[in-house]
């Protein structure tokens, strides 16, 4: 439930080539996908992203097949998609108080990402744990929340946390 994988649906407000528009994303990874498109200029691709949340299908709508990027955009994405994504997840968590407290109660555990051997290895924990510590310096307070085993056990298998 803490992964960007994970239906946690959330309102941003979007710049797109005709002006600001408020969307809903129902994962933070169909947000992050939705973006890619735009700095793309594909408004086709980010259509298809807004009618699936699944994991594969986003992927592939996004890879360099489906979404053809020049080396411009390509440094550009490779630029923002760390606060992109960052942005996404605080979005997600503020607006989706339960799952806030999910995240807060794994302390100040440190989170690892160890299946995936991208640059997201060490980014992906990275902004997490950023999250956490913004949700907490802004008042979402966990110590509030009743914590359980159930609730700690959860956390440590979303999150490799240690």
């Amino acid at each position: 439930e803490l992964s960007n994988f994970a239906i946690r649906p959330f309102t941003v407000n979007v710049e797109t080539p005709s002006g600001e528009k408020q969307f809903t994303f129902q994962s933070v990874e169909q947000g992050f996908h939705f973006y890619k498109a735009m700095v793309a200029n594909n408004s086709e691709v980010a259509k298809k992203i807004l009618s699936t949340t699944n994991g594969a299908t986003l992927k592939s709508l996004t890879n360099r097949t489906n979404l053809p990027m020049t080396s411009e955009q390509v440094k550009e994405w490779d630029a923002q998609s760390k606060s992109v994504m960052l942005n996404l997840m605080y979005d997600s968590f503020a607006q989706n108080p339960d799952k806030a407290k999910l995240l807060l109660n794994t302390g100040n555990a440190t989170i690892t990402h160890t299946q995936d051997n991208t640059r997201w290895r060490t980014d992906f924990p990275e902004v997490v744990m950023t999250v956490r510590d913004m949700l907490r310096e802004e008042g979402f307070n966990n110590q509030d929340f009743e914590s359980s085993n159930n609730l700690s056990n959860f956390a440590e298998e979303a999150f490799e946390c240690k």
